[in-house]
């Protein structure tokens, strides 16, 4: 069987977290990292030992990946995501998955019936849990929305 081979758009938290996330998984090569930074990009690949450091996600995105990683600020996720889906990968992409909820909806659209996941390793923390116990508990009735802002 062949490795199932990752890019990986992002080289702060990217590189810090999903690399090491993706090579935990048998069977997963991550074959390239870009960001925005080419000497950045190429330093990283090679302090991590990643075959490619690419300029830009464009370039990534142009390699022969079976999926890809997105661990970029959110107003950046939506063009990156599109064309990656595109593409036909698998997409994984950090949280928030967009800028603003219009965003939001057009990449789940796209993403129907796909291969894709959006990582929230939050919670678990013991805030969510009590506010998911909160909302649950039917304090306030019978809610319709929930407007959460954290701040951090």
């Amino acid at each position: 069987m062949n490795a199932l081979r990752v890019g990986v758009i992002g080289l702060g938290f990217g590189a810090a977290v999903h690399v090491p996330g993706w090579r935990a998984v048998a069977d997963v090569e991550v074959v390239a990292i870009a960001g925005a930074r080419p000497e950045r990009a190429r330093e990283t690949a090679a302090r991590l030992g990643i075959p490619h450091g690419d300029a830009s996600a464009e370039a990534l995105l142009a390699r022969d990946l079976d999926a890809v990683s997105v661990a970029v600020p959110p107003g950046a996720a939506e063009p990156i995501v599109t064309r990656a889906l595109a593409r036909g990968l698998a997409v994984l992409t950090e949280k928030p998955l967009a800028a603003d909820l219009p965003a939001a909806e057009r990449l789940a659209a796209l993403a129907r019936g796909r291969t894709t996941a959006v990582d929230f390793q939050l919670p678990d923390l013991a805030t969510f849990a009590a506010f998911k116990t909160f909302v649950e508990s039917d304090a306030f009735g019978a809610l319709r929305r929930v407007h959460l802002v954290w701040l951090s």
